[in-house]
């Protein structure tokens, strides 16, 4: 888990590797979702 073995070595809960899975989830979900949009709106100027 990284970024976490500091806080998992100190006592961390056993959810912090779903948490984290879950940020970096989310994180990856806005990165392909913000190029999908440029992307799209890109293609719009670019036929017109």
């Amino acid at each position: 888990a990284i970024g976490w073995e500091r806080y998992l070595i100190n006592g961390g809960s056993p959810y912090t590797d779903v948490i984290e899975v879950l940020a970096v989830a989310i994180a990856v979900g806005l990165v392909i979702g913000t190029a999908f949009f440029v992307w799209s709106e890109f293609e719009k100027k670019s036929k017109l």
